[in-house]
């Protein structure tokens, strides 16, 4: 994915490099030109810092409210440096065919109440039990939450999410 994203960049800047060599020997006033030039350039850098979501990062978009859960990670609040710690969850959503979409990165604010879950549910993993994420509630999102840390001191849940076993589904008889 490197390269991809290197080869996109450097065609972007060769297109760049060509719009500077047509404005330079073109009739136009020079303010348009520096004009142009500028609007590429600032272009250029919107297109570069909008890869990062293309790359695999977690989203901080909207958790579905049924996740197949394949794993999680917890960070845990920093008091010394004042990180604010997230919870991690890796899954697929069960409202699609399953069979048709790749697994997806969600980040969450961290709380005691969600990390002991995914510990939970992580060990059952571990125990060869399926587990499915339900999100019965509108998940806050991390602007709300840490005004709301501040607000009471931390602590608090976050939204209704509860981990259960997954259903065993049967194979349709021949």
């Amino acid at each position: 994915m490197v390269w991809g994203v290197t080869g996109l960049l450097a065609g972007y800047a060769f297109v760049l490099f060509v719009l500077l060599c047509v404005l330079i020997y073109c009739r136009l006033h020079w303010l348009f030109k520096a004009a142009c030039m500028v609007l590429a350039l600032g272009f250029f850098i919107i297109t570069y810092y909008s890869f990062v979501p293309l790359l695999g990062w977690p989203t901080g978009a909207k958790l579905p409210d049924q996740v197949q859960f394949m794993g999680g990670y917890v960070r845990q609040p920093n008091k010394v440096t004042g990180e604010a710690g997230g919870i991690y969850l890796w899954g697929m959503s069960l409202a699609e065919d399953i069979d048709r979409q790749l697994p997806r990165a969600y980040r969450l604010p961290y709380s005691e109440p969600l990390h002991e879950k995914v510990n939970q549910a992580k060990r059952k993993m571990e125990n060869g039990v399926p587990q499915m994420v339900e999100v019965s509630g509108e998940v806050e999102s991390d602007n709300a939450r840490k005004s709301q840390a501040s607000n009471e001191g931390g602590g608090g849940a976050i939204a209704p999410i509860d981990f259960y076993d997954m259903p065993v589904v049967e194979p349709p008889e021949k």
